[in-house]
C-alpha cells in the first residue's frame, strides 16, 4: 500500500527521506526538521516568522513551543483554515494571528476582527489597492503570498 500522507510516517521515517532533490540537486539530502529544533535554531535572529499551520490539532504544541523560547512578538501564526486561527486565539488571547485568503473583502476582514487577527494575506494575484485600503482601514496589515514573479512583487509595492 502507498502512503500518501504526512500523518502516515512517523518522524524517524521522514527523517530518512530527502526533501532537497525536488528543488536542485544542489539540495540533495536535506532533511525534514522539528518545529522545536528550527525554533531553537532560528527564532532567536531579529527577524519576524510566519509560521503557518496546515492542519488543526496542532495549535497548542505549537504555541507551548514559541512560549519556551520566548518568542511570542517575532511570530505571527498563519493559516489558509480559520478554524485554526479561531482554535489558537482560543488559546493564546495576545499571538499575532494572519489569514491566507485569495481575495480581500469585507467578509474576511469581519472574520478576521472577530477574533483580533493582524494580518489578512491575500493572493497577490487577486490583490487591489482597494482592498489594501479597506484593510489598512480597520487597522489589519497586508502581506501578500504567492509571488512567484519579479513583476508582480513591483506591481503591488
Amino acid at each position: 500500500m502507498v502512503q500518501e500522507k504526512i500523518s502516515d510516517y512517523s518522524y524517524q521515517e521522514l527523517y530518512q527521506l530527502d526533501f532537497g532533490s525536488w528543488l536542485d540537486k544542489k539540495f540533495k539530502s536535506e532533511h525534514i526538521v522539528l518545529f522545536e529544533d528550527f525554533a531553537k535554531k532560528f527564532l532567536n535572529l531579529d527577524l519576524t516568522f510566519a509560521i503557518e499551520l496546515k492542519v488543526d490539532g496542532i495549535e497548542k504544541e505549537v504555541l507551548n513551543i514559541i512560549n519556551k523560547y520566548k518568542i511570542h512578538d517575532k511570530i505571527f501564526l498563519i493559516s489558509f483554515n480559520y478554524r485554526i486561527l479561531q482554535n489558537i486565539r482560543k488559546l493564546d488571547k495576545n499571538i499575532k494571528l494572519a489569514w491566507l485568503i485569495d481575495k480581500i473583502n469585507l467578509d474576511s476582514i469581519k472574520k478576521l476582527l472577530k477574533i483580533t487577527g493582524n494580518q489578512i494575506c491575500p493572493n497577490a494575484k487577486f490583490v487591489t489597492k482597494d482592498g489594501i485600503t479597506l484593510a489598512k482601514s480597520n487597522q489589519l496589515d497586508v502581506r501578500l503570498w504567492g509571488i512567484h514573479e519579479e513583476k508582480i512583487m513591483s506591481e503591488n509595492i
